[in-house]
């Protein structure tokens, strides 16, 4: 079991503002290019469709990083304690469950009880339920984690995890009623988007659930707010040079392919036929 990262850190420590190319390829999926003018922006961009000519751009911004407030640090520090509690009980009833299996009793807690809607005869008939942890349910589990949690978990170190390359960001904190806050997440992985651009702070958005709110989730690179677009006028024209040139490119190749194929095939049928003669 281990005592949730805070899901507050982040990977990219740069602060101020920005110039972002969100770009993708079918291959390649979701890549950006963050850099600090739009010159720098444009000349990589150009160096990104000489090398993939059919790539897509799904975003031009201009962003300010943005590192989160005091309003998203409370509400993160709840989310980490009802994590870090949750493990808790999942890995303290499984203990409970292979004590009562093993026929050790006297050495489940008095807090943790059978769940009432637990069979008595087929505990798989117990599976999913929502209300127990491996067939237990624990009383003022919030006061037991807070004064045993720390020595139950000291004695399962193969659950702690390592500590991560993540660290605070450096930025200014996002303003109270900023309306274009989005977080730059890692969604790499089979049939992912790889680097994702996600709206954050959506309203009305259950905020119990941690996989649904990006802006607490522990693979942000960065997050930033919204400045506004950048202008890409001229990258159509070149884009399409750019397929012409690979497709003269592909067109010259297979053309010596053919020519050294019919070489081959000449001399190879010259050599048979004199053969015989």
């Amino acid at each position: 079991m281990s005592c949730p990262e805070s899901p507050l850190l982040c990977q990219d420590q740069r602060a101020g503002e920005a110039h972002l190319i969100h770009w993708f390829t079918t291959y390649d999926r979701g890549k950006l290019i963050v850099v600090r003018d739009a010159e720098t922006a444009a000349a990589v961009l150009r160096e990104k469709v000489k090398e993939h000519p059919l790539l897509t751009v799904l975003d031009a911004l201009r962003i300010r990083f943005v590192a989160p407030n005091e309003v998203m640090a409370e509400e993160a520090s709840a989310l980490a304690l009802a994590d870090a509690i949750r493990e808790f009980q999942y890995h303290l009833g499984s203990r409970c469950d292979s004590a009562e299996r093993l026929g050790l009793h006297s050495l489940i807690p008095p807090f943790c009880k059978p769940c009432r809607e637990r069979p008595r005869k087929s505990k798989e008939e117990h599976l999913g339920c929502g209300k127990c942890f491996c067939g237990f349910v624990f009383e003022n589990v919030e006061k037991v984690y807070a004064e045993k949690g720390a020595a139950f978990r000291s004695k399962f170190p193969q659950y702690e995890k390592p500590a991560g390359t993540r660290t605070a960001s450096k930025a200014e904190p996002l303003r109270a009623r900023a309306r274009s806050y989005y977080v730059a997440a890692d969604r790499s992985g089979p049939h992912s988007d790889g680097v994702a651009l996600i709206r954050a702070l959506a309203p009305k958005k259950p905020r119990h659930l941690r996989w649904q709110m990006p802006e607490y989730s522990s693979d942000v690179f960065f997050r930033f707010e919204l400045l506004g677009k950048l202008a890409l006028d001229w990258l159509p024209a070149f884009q399409a040079e750019a397929k012409a040139d690979v497709a003269k490119a592909d067109e010259e190749e297979r053309q010596q392919r053919r020519a050294s194929s019919e070489q081959e095939e000449r001399e190879s049928t010259i050599a048979a036929l004199k053969s015989l003669l």
